[in-house]
């Protein structure tokens, strides 16, 4: 336990030091010792890949992210990004909960039972598919887990790059402007990460996977009334086994193979983060 604190200072304290990231997980975070939650039931489902959000067999990005080739990165491009949703917030749960409620779709009956949910509700269909999205075997090339506690989101991250790691995400989304422009100052880290989207559930659970030739990019950007978003791009280098009717090569007009970007979104509707290793 001292050691995730140590890992989760080191990792606030960077949060901190740079104004570029911003820490989105406060709003995730239960309160101390706290054994059960309560959940608001009417809004867990409208985060990033509600109902009519459904994620593509090939990645765990919704369809409203924004894809474009990785040699339209630079700065004077103009890319658009849809208008903030409200929607409600869930909470990880704390580590002794998590031993508690079950995460299986062998358990799915007590699972149900646990929320109060009938069993063909939307709810009900809901958990079902984040429990299955979770479940599914990964595909060719991507290592997956699925994080429901504070605790895990952190040590697995460090498991697997090691402790000189930082957390990007894109700054939270506050205006309705939607054209932007990339700016100067685009960086690009080329160290390993892992990308870690919030799926729906009554408590929060992050879907996070790594594929191989994956590099991320702060990349700033400018809106037509001024606005000054702090954006985070990922770019998959090697999509030669995606499916060729992804959405993401009709949006820029592509087959696979090709490198393709898509901003990592965060606002009311949708968050995604990505850890990535300093060295």
């Amino acid at each position: 336990m001292e050691y995730f604190f140590l890992v989760f200072l080191m990792i606030h304290a960077v949060v901190a030091s740079d104004p570029f990231i911003r820490s989105p997980l406060e709003e995730f975070l239960p309160p101390i010792a706290e054994e059960t939650m309560i959940w608001d039931t009417m809004d867990f489902k409208s985060i990033c890949d509600g109902q009519k959000e459904k994620y593509d067999e090939h990645s765990a990005v919704s369809k409203y992210d924004n894809f474009f080739l990785e040699h339209d990165l630079h700065p004077g491009k103009n890319i658009i990004i849809k208008s903030p949703t409200k929607a409600g917030r869930v909470k990880f749960l704390s580590p002794s909960a998590a031993l508690k409620i079950p995460f299986s779709y062998e358990n799915l009956p007590d699972i149900l039972s646990y929320f109060s949910f009938k069993e063909n509700s939307s709810e009900a269909e809901t958990v079902k598919a984040t429990i299955k999205s979770c479940e599914k075997s990964p595909l060719y090339g991507e290592e997956k887990y699925c994080s429901r506690t504070l605790e895990f989101f952190v040590d697995a991250a460090v498991a697997k790059l090691g402790n000189d790691i930082q957390l990007l995400s894109t700054d939270y989304i506050q205006t309705n402007e939607g054209e932007f422009t990339m700016g100067e100052g685009i960086e690009r880290f080329e160290g390993k990460n892992i990308v870690c989207h919030k799926i729906s559930y009554p408590h929060a659970v992050f879907y996070c996977h790594a594929f191989h030739n994956t590099v991320v990019y702060k990349v700033p950007l400018i809106g037509k009334d001024g606005t000054t978003i702090n954006s985070v791009a990922v770019c998959h280098q090697d999509t030669s086994t995606w499916n060729p009717g992804y959405l993401a090569f009709k949006m820029v007009h592509a087959k696979p193979g090709v490198p393709i970007c898509h901003l990592l979104r965060r606002d009311g509707l949708c968050l995604s983060v990505v850890w990535v290793a300093n060295s």
